[in-house]
């Protein structure tokens, strides 16, 4: 990401003003990004994320055409992502999955239970376009859940990742468990959180909810917990 095109729309973020490294929870941060997002990111991600996805599409179990409606029904939702702040870290606790550490909020236009709905539609709408996925797609979503947290809207999805493909051998489909468990608790699937932390900010995080309603308080102003 060094060279080109991207790193260049990369490159054009700016501070916004606010310590969002403050906002966020303490830990021992993995990786962090933070700042205000550029108009001009955005067509230069959208396209990275689309030939990422057709290159591997099979995974998703979509085609081409699928791929391609995605991409544009996402181009209204990114426009109203102002500024986003993302932490990676690793969990103080040794029992806690991967992303148990993983989060952040979004500071968006246009309001945040809004902006949620409209990404539970995106995912709805993605769920009817694909039907029935090819039997070799890795990844399966249920459909997004209504959820509050501390009395705050929000949603939930989960993925269900399927690494099990190709394993010879129970030993291979233990170990790909014992992996998957590791990273997102002890069922292996992928839990996603957004929550309306406030007017217009969005909080996300992983795991459960006691991820995300750290970064609501984070977003919130009050004193983050450590992870």
């Amino acid at each position: 990401l060094k060279k080109g095109e991207f790193a260049t729309k990369l490159g054009q973020i700016k501070p916004s003003g606010t310590d969002w490294c403050a906002q966020l929870p303490a830990g021992r941060p993995v990786f962090l990004m933070a700042g205000e997002t550029p108009k001009s990111l955005m067509p230069g991600l959208l396209e990275f994320s689309k030939k990422t996805m057709l290159a591997m599409s099979g995974i998703y179990g979509m085609d081409e055409d699928q791929i391609q409606q995605l991409i544009e029904d996402s181009k209204p939702l990114m426009e109203k992502t102002a500024g986003m702040a993302f932490l990676m870290a690793v969990s103080k606790n040794e029992d806690a999955p991967l992303y148990a550490g993983a989060g952040g909020i979004l500071k968006v236009d246009g309001g945040a239970e809004q902006y949620i709905d409209d990404y539970a539609e995106l995912v709805t709408k993605m769920l009817e376009g694909l039907k029935k996925p090819s039997g070799d797609a890795m990844f399966r979503f249920t459909a997004p859940k209504k959820i509050e947290v501390d009395g705050k809207p929000g949603v939930r999805f989960i993925v269900e990742i399927d690494l099990s493909i190709g394993a010879d051998d129970s030993e291979q489909q233990q170990m790909i468990d014992q992996m998957m468990s590791k990273m997102y608790g002890p069922d292996g699937k992928l839990k996603i959180f957004l929550v309306a932390a406030n007017n217009d900010t969005v909080a996300f995080g992983y795991t459960s909810r006691a991820t995300v309603k750290r970064f609501v308080a984070a977003a919130n102003g009050e004193v983050p917990r450590t992870l």
